[in-house]
């Protein structure tokens, strides 16, 4: 889970706890979207009996969570199957490798499940926003592998990894709870775009994003999740100078991480 114990009490914007309750009497329905997902399952996740049956019965129980939460309706549209390449070692080498085998058609979001061992037995999902790709491993915990799913859906959708309080984006030890600033942004980023020609955000949500990452950015400091999401913004922005701050920060922060790597490189390049 990339893109992430406790600070206490340090700020009520980013540790309380968005548990939207029902519907009060007079209350307006959340309005709803719906999601098309391709599922894809790699070679050793297909060893498992009754594979199919537990990834639609993951599926659902995440879709649950986010109708209730967000009126966000994640459908299986397709399902397919895929050989990864087993020495690839990493997801974030895996995931490379996915986006060359497994063509979009016409879903929103893919999800590839595989239950290869990584050369890091703590990544156990990996999600690129811009292209609205997911790979996730099998874990043995039904309550983790859900937690895993919605987790990086949520990266899908602008979040980040946090670090503070009982959350679903908290790296470490996800809960299935909100903290108040991913709820947030996954609002900011309902009406999302998912195409590779179109930055999945509009101009006036890309404004309300930034805003959003900025007033985290002021109260807990540097975040490698947060500097990751502002570049990619700033260099649709066409802001490359503030593109290339980011990316030094998250690089600062996380020195390993690829993407941060990759996302310098076009950044220099798209300034000269």
């Amino acid at each position: 889970m990339r893109q992430g114990v406790v600070h206490g009490l340090l700020v009520v914007f980013s540790i309380l706890l968005v548990s939207l309750p029902g519907l009060s009497k007079g209350q307006k329905p959340i309005p709803t979207r719906t999601i098309k997902l391709k599922v894809v399952i790699d070679e050793n996740y297909r060893r498992r009996p009754a594979h199919v049956f537990e990834i639609k019965r993951l599926v659902a129980s995440a879709t649950n969570f986010f109708e209730k939460n967000f009126g966000l309706i994640i459908q299986i549209h397709q399902l397919e199957y895929w050989y990864s390449d087993n020495t690839k070692g990493s997801l974030d080498n895996l995931i490379v490798d996915f986006y060359k085998k497994v063509r979009r058609g016409d879903s929103d979001i893919i999800v590839g499940f595989t239950d290869q061992i990584p050369d890091r037995a703590d990544l156990s999902g990996i999600a690129s926003y811009l292209n609205g790709y997911i790979i996730m491993r099998r874990r043995k915990s039904d309550y983790l592998n859900r937690a895993i799913l919605i987790h990086e859906i949520c990266h899908l959708f602008g979040a980040i990894d946090v670090s503070e309080g009982p959350s679903i984006m908290n790296k470490y030890e996800p809960r299935l709870v909100f903290d108040e600033f991913t709820a947030r942004i996954i609002r900011i980023n309902k009406n999302r775009r998912f195409s590779f020609s179109l930055f999945p955000l509009s101009p006036e949500d890309m404004e309300s994003a930034i805003s959003l990452y900025e007033q985290r950015k002021a109260l807990m400091g540097s975040e490698a999740g947060l500097s990751i999401m502002l570049a990619q913004i700033y260099i649709e922005k066409q802001d490359y100078e503030k593109a290339i701050q980011e990316c030094l920060e998250a690089e600062r922060l996380e020195p390993d991480n690829l993407a941060v790597r990759g996302l310098l490189k076009i950044a220099r390049q798209l300034r000269h």
